[in-house]
């Protein structure tokens, strides 16, 4: 298997197979908008970024996942050998509507769908809020025969941005975001209060599996599409110019938060990692609730994984993520015709709260 201890060198991220349309401008249209013109692709783990602003659909293309009108682009991939081989567009920049499909034959209409797929399901049980974000991009998974080969229609719907990034791998090392059920203005939001760093409670229950009393805010990243490997993401803080919600002020390094940068190491099948960042107490001051950024950059291979893993990638959406600092004191909250809700009407020392909940302010 690819990530036992014989693993060999990784030479750089160059070794993974990439490419490219053959187009020297974005408003030409794609070489492989036809189904006839489909592009090669080889290897194990391919990776290639497209612009579909004017790619279209021919007469007799299939209805790729049941979607219609779409612009698509084809690929041709023969598999290099016999497995579960997963497809995605999850690394694509700015959430673009996208639809993946899977065939085989060799004329146009008369093709064999193998698998096919239109926005990315949102996890089983997930509470959507009215601010919720769907996911847009598209993954599926195959069993790909070796030798045969595969056409790849790939697609973006009308009115969706038209860039993408296609990859397909046996060994998907997995699609880094921030994990969050609150978003604001499309962005993955955290929230905390001035308290969050004012531990309170003994370390035998810091310790317990949800850590009440956590000394800061807890932002969780995670990898899906994948998880082989050992793979390595940067994360970082910094000052945010604007604010998501109007009402809001942008935080100040070292004054309203501790800024914190670092790289997190996912091991072969770990999934979910957490970063700790302290927040400051303002001491009872009247202010508007602040907002700082989180960033993750430099998805890469540990150096000593097997080259036939494919490389990590950052989800082009959720690469940013934002903590919005509440103010207990001031406004809106101190307006008497608009009280406060009663879990943060009063300070954090007096309660305690697990973790792993995250609107308990609400």
């Amino acid at each position: 298997m690819p990530w036992n201890n014989t693993r060999t060198a990784w030479p750089g991220i160059g070794l993974l197979a990439a490419a490219w349309l053959g187009v020297g401008h974005l408003s030409a249209q794609p070489a492989n908008d036809a189904f006839a013109n489909a592009e090669v692709i080889s290897g194990l783990a391919v990776s290639l970024t497209a612009s579909l602003d004017q790619a279209t659909s021919e007469p007799g293309e299939p209805s790729h996942a049941g979607a219609t009108g779409l612009r698509t682009v084809w690929y041709k991939w023969t598999a290099p050998r016999s497995g579960e081989v997963t497809v995605d567009t999850l690394a694509s920049p700015n959430n673009p509507d996208t639809v993946v499909a899977v065939y085989t034959g060799e004329q146009l209409t008369q093709l064999r769908q193998v698998a096919a797929s239109d926005d990315n399901p949102v996890r089983p049980g997930a509470v959507l809020k009215p601010n919720y974000n769907f996911l847009r991009t598209s993954l599926l998974r195959f069993n790909a025969e070796e030798g045969r080969e595969y056409y790849i229609a790939v697609g973006v719907k009308q009115g969706s941005p038209a860039e993408l990034t296609l990859s397909l791998a046996y060994y998907p090392g997995g699609t880094f975001r921030f994990a969050s059920e609150l978003f604001a203005a499309g962005v993955p939001l955290y929230l905390c209060t001035e308290m969050e760093s004012q531990f309170v409670g003994d370390r035998t229950t810091y310790a317990t599996y949800y850590q009440y009393g956590v000394p800061g805010v807890l932002v969780t990243i995670t990898r899906v599409g994948g998880s082989y490997g050992r793979m390595l993401v940067d994360y970082s803080t910094e000052d945010v110019e604007d604010p998501v919600v109007p009402d809001d002020i942008p935080a100040v390094a070292g004054q309203d938060y501790f800024p914190v940068s670092g790289t997190l190491v996912f091991d072969h099948g770990e999934m979910s990692k957490r970063i700790l960042i302290q927040v400051n107490y303002d001491f009872g001051q009247n202010q508007p609730n602040r907002e700082f950024a989180v960033i993750l950059s430099n998805p890469r291979p540990d150096p000593a994984e097997a080259p036939e893993v494919g490389a990590p990638r950052i989800d082009g959406a959720w690469a940013r993520a934002v903590v919005r600092i509440l103010d207990i004191e001031g406004p809106p909250w101190d307006d008497p015709t608009n009280p406060p809700p009663p879990s943060v009407s009063f300070p954090r020392i007096s309660f305690r709260v697990p973790e792993d909940v995250v609107d308990y302010f609400e």
